[in-house]
């Protein structure tokens, strides 16, 4: 293969490989859950904090998790791309996350992660880490072959009342279907 032809096809992968990294943290915080297994590879495996196994068992972890998750906020940024050969590479993204428990989720958070709240609020949970991801090309497709997510800090407060932000014009977040993002991809004819 030529340098040129190489340096071309990395750039492509680069992309593609971007994009299932910030597609994974759109259909997290969506609640697009059905969306995730086609970032996989078949025979993934996830190691995430509290959750360690194949994709299909991931997905029914985070589909139990999210039901008392309020918000949730996965941002990405430093995606680290370097390639093992011309169908694999390792893949280090920072990311941070912030999520919105009901006060029934922020208990079962806490009593997972050793830490105490009074139980009766809803708890912010502010988290910041990485992804590291081993990416394979198979036929032509890249995606998702093992992740590991390493937590470097977590923050957690109870939110306060009287937080909420109101205006006549405000589109609220939805962890659903009919959130802005899904019903303007239908729209536009992308879903």
């Amino acid at each position: 293969m030529r340098d040129i032809d190489r340096r071309l096809a990395e750039m492509e992968a680069r992309f593609a490989i971007a994009d299932i990294v910030h597609t994974f943290c759109r259909a997290a915080d969506r609640s697009d859950l059905n969306a995730i297994p086609s970032l996989f590879h078949d025979g993934a495996v996830d190691n995430h904090v509290f959750y360690e196994g194949d994709v299909a068992g991931l997905v029914e972890w985070m589909r139990e998790r999210h039901r008392t998750i309020l918000n949730a906020s996965h941002n990405v940024s430093n995606i680290l791309i370097e390639f093992a050969g011309p169908d694999r590479a390792l893949v280090e993204s920072r990311v941070t996350v912030c999520i919105r428990y009901a006060p029934a989720g922020a208990a079962a958070f806490a009593k997972a992660a050793g830490l105490t709240f009074s139980g009766d609020r809803p708890v912010d949970v502010l988290s910041f880490g990485r992804y590291v991801d081993i990416f394979e090309q198979r036929e032509g497709v890249w995606k998702i072959a093992s992740r590991t997510a390493v937590p470097d800090q977590h923050l957690a407060f109870e939110v306060p009342d009287g937080i909420a932000m109101e205006a006549p014009t405000l589109v609220r977040a939805r962890r659903d279907q009919d959130d802005i993002v899904f019903r303007l991809r239908r729209e536009m004819g992308l879903a």
